[in-house]
């Protein structure tokens, strides 16, 4: 009966040990597991997780576009992800290869919204096209406007260049109040001529 004992304490103990090495080599040699992490989002092409930052429950810098994170989510294999230490380089966002078979891209909708938690939504693609039409048609009235102004600067250039010539040439003489408009203008003619 002893025996028998022994018999399975040592099983027992091969098996855990077994576990342990194999564990060992999964994980810290050949990195075969997977993460789930969260990577930048373009909100214009995707519809992406939103999270805003809640000045109450933390530190926000007050401008909008600064307190408002755009991300999806990706899930892939550690075997696939290059080693980096962020704290003494710049590492590489995670992203799917091409033919890279362990990794998906989780983009925001109903289903994976549910398991974003609290004060997070999703982004609409569509809301981004409208909101930049919108902006890139008020900067084309904006030019418009600007170059209608500048256009209007130049005729009233060129009316009061010729209003001054006008004064000089009908009377021949100067009057005081073109002598002292033209005034500066004539020393500045004379300073051109060689």
């Amino acid at each position: 009966m002893k025996k028998k004992i022994d018999f399975l304490l040592i099983a027992l103990i091969a098996v855990f040990l077994i576990s342990i090495v194999f564990s060992i080599f999964k994980f810290f040699v050949f990195h075969n597991y997977q993460i789930l992490a969260e990577t930048s989002c373009d909100p214009e092409l995707e519809a992406c997780f939103v999270y805003e930052c809640d000045p109450e429950t933390e530190e926000c810098t007050g401008d909008p576009e600064e307190d408002t994170w755009y991300y999806k989510l990706i899930q892939k294999n550690g075997a696939n992800i290059e080693v980096c230490n962020p704290a003494e380089e710049e590492c590489s966002e995670l992203s799917c290869g091409v033919a890279e078979s362990d990794c998906e891209e989780i983009l925001c909708d109903e289903e994976t919204l549910s398991d974003a938690g609290e004060g997070v939504y999703c982004s609409n693609p569509a809301d981004f096209a409208e909101s930049e039409d919108s902006e890139e048609g008020a900067l084309e009235d904006e030019e418009g406007s600007l170059e209608e102004s500048e256009e209007g600067e130049e005729v009233i250039d060129e009316d009061s260049e010729t209003s001054e010539e006008e004064v000089v040439s009908e009377d021949g003489e100067i009057p005081e109040d073109a002598a002292l408009m033209g005034a500066p203008q004539e020393s500045q003619n004379a300073s051109n001529t060689p």
